[in-house]
């Protein structure tokens, strides 16, 4: 949003998830950040201006991106990770 036309970095996630241990941080902190940043964030895409929807940014791996197609591959992300976690609740109920 801040910076069209840059090109933006993937990362490997695997490497991330193994480096960092998410596990060994609370629960209910993890969800309540989730929580906060999505309602950030929400309040600021609804003051962008309308030029700001159409910019793009590079992206290392996907190509070239506006922001909606940014957004909706994260909103698609999320309930990847979300399906994930239930998952894992459910196989954890059951052992």
């Amino acid at each position: 949003m801040a910076e069209p036309g840059q090109v933006v970095q993937a990362f490997d996630q695997d490497r991330w998830a193994a480096s960092l241990d998410a596990t060994a941080q609370p629960l209910e902190e993890a969800v309540a950040l989730i929580g906060l940043l999505r309602e950030i964030l929400a309040r600021q895409l609804r003051g962008l201006p309308e030029a700001t929807w159409r910019a793009s940014v590079q992206h290392s791996e996907r190509g070239t991106m506006t922001l909606e197609q940014w957004l909706a591959g994260d909103e698609g992300h999320l309930h990847t990770h979300l399906a994930q976690m239930e998952r894992t609740v459910a196989a954890w109920r059951t052992a």
